[in-house]
């Protein structure tokens, strides 16, 4: 999505379709899939209780510095906590978090969640983007209920497998077609590309106007996600 450009014209096709948060709503009957621009939690307080089937996000950013901003992880326990409320009794929440994030993250998910398992990523990256050659990752793998799916989970483990081939696998193995996937923190829409290519239900919260509609254009145009 790097290269990918925001021109008049894609800004007289895409802002009228830009939606809000507070424009979402979810009848009883059909689910309001698609990007809506806000925060995570505004959105997902208005996601009801106990209706979707998997969160799964990614929910760090990097500065112009390439570094991460310092989290507040009181806040990051308030999205948590609505997660918890809004997945059924079958959910799952998945979280991609860097490596030195991870115990904080495990710390506050395991208050609402039963841990499934943890999955190592050794990425590389453009020094120039990132402090660091080859940052390490974790894909922290949890459920509401006691059971999260009849197939195997292989976690606990590096992967050999890109991050977003992991994902594919994982939104596989725990959803079906039409299940319900939310992502609250869109960013580069990359699980929005690949649940969409499932024929997944998707549903994503992003609070930067431009990133969406960046998003936005990327799916519209069919651009292929990066590993």
């Amino acid at each position: 999505m790097e290269n990918l450009i925001l021109n008049v014209n894609d800004l007289n096709q895409y802002l009228p379709a830009l939606k809000s948060v507070e424009e979402m709503n979810y009848d009883g009957k059909h689910w309001p899939g698609g990007l809506f621009w806000g925060r995570a939690i505004d959105g997902l307080r208005l996601l009801p209780d106990n209706k979707i089937d998997l969160i799964i996000s990614k929910p760090f950013s990097y500065n112009n510095e390439g570094k991460i901003p310092s989290v507040d992880f009181e806040d990051q326990e308030i999205w948590i906590r609505e997660s918890q409320r809004s997945l059924n009794e079958f959910g799952a929440l998945i979280v991609i978090t860097p490596f030195e994030l991870t115990f904080e993250y495990q710390r506050i998910i395991q208050k609402y969640f039963k841990n499934h398992g943890r999955i190592n990523f050794t990425l590389e990256f453009d020094e120039s983007r990132l402090p660091w050659n080859q940052p390490s990752f974790d894909l922290l793998v949890y459920s509401k209920g006691s059971s999260l799916t009849t197939n195997p989970l292989e976690t606990n483990n590096e992967s050999k497998k890109s991050l977003n081939a992991q994902i594919k696998d994982l939104i596989n193995i725990i959803t079906h077609k039409r299940s319900v996937v939310v992502d609250p923190f869109v960013h580069q829409g990359d699980i929005a590309k690949i649940s969409h290519d499932l024929e997944r239900k998707f549903i994503g919260f992003e609070e930067d106007k431009n990133k969406l509609l960046m998003v936005m254009k990327k799916l519209n145009e069919g651009d292929t996600i990066n590993d």
